[in-house]
């Protein structure tokens, strides 16, 4: 007579071979989705730097710069509280692209660098973003919750690293000290402002650099009709529209300022030196 099935030593010889093969399987299965995902992952952080290069080369004075993707942080969308160093990011966008200016150098907050980023990011890429708390993210990384995209804002640069990671992939240089998550609340801030620089620089160490800020005495002159020009010899100028207070960007020296409303010039202060942290222009 035949036998009709298996002894329950066998069953148990089967279960405990197919447990021992799961065990196997499940880290390699786990590592290649790993390697696949961080390689999606360094293709996603190329993208998001190359489009921080673009958004800091592109004219400032393009009007198509204006991009539909971007919220109006005073009044519309889910990140309604967020501004930039007190700007919307139109503003923000406006006058900060094509002044090789990277996002974020110019401010302390930890929430703003990020949100300076994704602003940039927004404006010249179509990255996928989600919004936490009224706040904005990269999404995060395929490789899994142990990895986080890293912008080093010292040099522009964009790296996907663990985030339980005690040095920097990048290498252990200070400059990697100063870096904010893309995809995740948490980063380590400098006190320090500090000067702008191309990423892939031969010199990484960044010198400190003190960086100044100008507000504007309009008179009774309504500030939305209003645009200001600031220049300095030598360098770039700098167009504001509708704000009586500049972002910290300016370094040491004599500025000239030009105030248009509607287009015509109204007003100009000539010589202006900035001697503190703050220097306030008439413009009457």
């Amino acid at each position: 007579m035949g036998r009709k099935g298996f002894t329950l030593t066998e069953l148990l010889v089967v279960i405990a071979i197919l447990a021992i093969m799961v065990t196997i399987a499940v880290p390699v299965l786990s590592s290649v989705t790993e390697k696949a995902g961080l390689t999606a992952d360094r293709t996603t952080a190329d993208e998001i730097e190359l489009s921080i290069d673009t958004w800091m080369h592109t004219d400032y004075n393009d009007e198509t710069f204006y991009r539909t993707n971007l919220f109006t942080s005073a009044s519309t969308g889910e990140a309604t509280t967020s501004r930039i160093g007190g700007q919307t990011e139109q503003v923000y966008s406006y006058s900060f692209a094509g002044t090789d200016q990277l996002p974020g150098v110019e401010l302390s907050d930890e929430s703003q660098i990020r949100h300076s980023v994704i602003t940039a990011i927004k404006a010249t890429s179509g990255t996928k973003l989600i919004i936490k708390n009224g706040e904005q993210f990269v999404e995060a990384p395929k490789a899994g919750a142990q990895y986080g995209f890293k912008y080093y804002y010292k040099i522009g640069r964009v790296n996907v690293e663990r985030v339980d990671s005690t040095a920097s992939a990048l290498g252990n240089d200070e400059v990697y000290r100063y870096y904010v998550w893309l995809d995740r609340t948490g980063g380590n801030i400098g006190g320090t402002v500090t000067a702008k620089q191309y990423k892939n620089t031969a010199v990484l160490n960044v010198p400190a650099d003190t960086l100044y800020y100008f507000t504007f005495d309009f008179g009774p002159r309504n500030i939305s009709t209003l645009r200001v020009v600031v220049e300095q010899e030598e360098a770039q100028s700098y167009s504001f529209d509708g704000v009586n207070e500049t972002p910290v960007m300016f370094g040491k020296g004599t500025y000239n300022f030009y105030c248009y409303q509607n287009g015509e010039l109204v007003a100009t202060a000539m010589g202006i030196e900035t001697l503190t942290n703050m220097t306030n222009v008439i413009l009457r």
